[in-house]
């Protein structure tokens, strides 16, 4: 499975997840909408293809009957000839380069900025830090290159703060709402939305699922305070919330801040909450419904699609042939497409069965030792409707099934 295609079915689940989202976080507690999110940049990340999804429709004619048989001198072989990487692959290529030195940079410039921070020491940070202990041990810092309350780091997480004065409670949401994302692995979250949207960078879906995934793991933290700290404290809140707002900068994507530019929405859910009930019954249905689409659609699009002719598919010319000889893989087995006017063929030959799916059938398990062409195998009866595999030159990477028959 290619970027393209990949993100094509990471498409159809991200347009499902938008046209329902509204309808899905009023039933759904904020924090498992972010499960939701995983299984589809699972689809975004996996080049998973559907398990053997293309064996049920592929059939073949005899060998020797029809055109689509072994490909010999055709304008096939030379309109596919081995170019290894495409035009828009490079382009790809560029594109996801880029991307990934503007995070890395930032990513540099963050840790440079935060590195002269100071550990904070006094009775209420101590006290809230033995309330909350964790496996990772947690440091909280102030920096004076900063303007809101924030979290870095996945190993050793730092909740870093500005050089101002907090009262308690101000500073008992922001470390609620800090460690939030320190238990959630928020950062981490983070980090696969960033390689998903380095990868993708050329589908406008995965930017807008870039924003809303940050935006929901914002509202997930608002829940998880509230859900601690109770009922009573929601405008409490709500108010030290926009009192940050008001000085939110642009910070590094790979950090959680206590701020975001959404807030409206977050300042209405936040007066709008209720603790919800764990409805584990919708919430697995939702579940079993994305699981199921992400199955389907792998298994869909590729019993449909035609393996042979993608990218990765090389097939050298009948002149390039003529002048250097047969291609080998790694494996040392030479492949193409059969040429007549030589005398010898290739170890893994060019065929294409009914379906159009085009590929390489090794030599050796339609003709054993005995026989040298496909047509004498049949003529002998040797593989009377045996199914073979079709590989990529590569010989090892399965693009479809073939089916003799010598009827």
């Amino acid at each position: 499975m290619n970027i393209f295609q990949m993100s094509f079915l990471g498409s159809i689940l991200i347009s499902i997840m938008l046209l329902f989202h509204k309808y899905l976080i009023k039933y759904i507690p904020k924090r498992k909408m972010i499960v939701l999110w995983y299984v589809i940049l699972v689809r975004l990340l996996v080049p998973y293809r559907g398990i053997q999804c293309y064996r049920s429709s592929i059939r073949t004619t005899a060998l020797y009957k029809g055109v689509t048989k072994v490909i010999g001198n055709s304008s096939f072989a030379k309109n596919y000839s081995c170019n290894n990487i495409n035009f828009f692959q490079i382009v790809w290529l560029v594109g996801s380069s880029c991307l990934f030195l503007f995070f890395l940079f930032l990513y540099v410039k963050g840790l440079s900025r935060y590195r002269y921070a100071k550990v904070i020491s006094n009775e209420v940070v101590d006290r809230w830090l033995e309330k909350h202990e964790s496996k990772r041990k947690i440091s909280i810092k102030k920096s004076k290159n900063i303007e809101v309350p924030l979290t870095y780091g996945v190993l050793r997480p730092v909740i870093l703060l500005p050089e101002e004065v907090y009262t308690s409670e101000e500073l008992c949401y922001i470390l609620e709402h800090e460690y939030g994302h320190i238990k959630y692995g928020d950062i981490i979250t983070k980090l696969f939305v960033v390689l998903a949207t380095i990868l993708h960078w050329f589908n406008p879906l995965i930017w807008v699922m870039f924003c809303v995934v940050n935006h929901d793991l914002e509202l997930a933290c608002d829940e998880t305070v509230l859900n601690r700290l109770g009922y009573n404290e929601r405008k409490n809140y709500a108010y030290s919330l926009v009192s940050m707002t008001e000085k939110v900068s642009n910070q590094f994507m790979l950090v959680n801040n206590f701020g975001d530019n959404n807030l409206e929405e977050r300042i209405v859910e936040i007066m709008k909450y209720k603790k919800r009930k764990n409805n584990k019954f919708i919430f697995y249905v939702v579940i079993a419904i994305f699981v199921s689409l992400f199955m389907v659609s792998s298994s869909v699009v590729f019993a449909n699609s035609s393996f042979g002719t993608s990218s990765n598919m090389i097939i050298p010319s009948e002149e390039e042939i003529k002048e250097k000889g047969f291609p080998k893989n790694s494996f040392g087995e030479t492949y193409g497409p059969e040429i007549r006017d030589l005398d010898y063929e290739p170890d893994l030959m060019l065929a294409q069965n009914e379906e159009g799916v085009k590929g390489y059938i090794r030599k050796k398990e339609i003709n054993g030792n005995n026989v040298n062409t496909i047509e004498a195998a049949l003529n002998a009866n040797k593989l009377n409707q045996q199914e073979i595999n079709m590989y990529l030159q590569d010989g090892k990477t399965i693009v479809g099934i073939f089916k003799l028959s010598g009827d």
